[in-house]
C-alpha cells in the first residue's frame, strides 16, 4: 500500500482557501466537562504571524524555546507557525 502511494505523482494544482476554511481540529483538556473538538479556521495560522514579524517580536535566526506539546494550540498556533513565518526555530 505504501509502495503505491510512494509512487504516486505529487499534486501540483493550487487549492483556492480563505482564512474562514477549516484547518485542524483541536481537542479541548475537557477542564469543564467532557473533551470538545474545536474546528480552527486558516486564519488562525495564517493572520497573526505577519504581524509578529514586522513588529520585530519574531526574526530570523532566533530560537524559540516551548514547553507545549505539539499537540497543543500554544505550540502551533503560538511558535511554529510563527517560526516557519519568520525563518526562526523551535525547541
Amino acid at each position: 500500500m505504501f509502495d503505491a502511494l510512494a509512487q504516486t505523482p505529487p499534486v501540483t494544482d493550487r487549492v483556492a482557501l480563505s482564512s474562514s476554511d477549516p484547518a485542524a481540529i483541536m481537542f479541548t483538556s475537557g477542564t469543564t466537562g467532557m473533551p470538545k473538538g474545536c474546528v480552527l479556521p486558516h486564519g488562525v495560522f495564517t493572520r497573526w504571524h505577519p504581524v509578529h514579524h514586522e513588529a520585530g517580536y519574531i526574526l530570523p535566526g532566533d530560537v524559540m524555546i516551548t514547553p507545549s506539546p505539539m499537540f497543543h494550540q500554544g505550540f502551533l498556533g503560538a511558535m511554529l507557525t510563527p517560526a516557519l513565518w519568520s525563518g526562526a526555530s523551535v525547541m
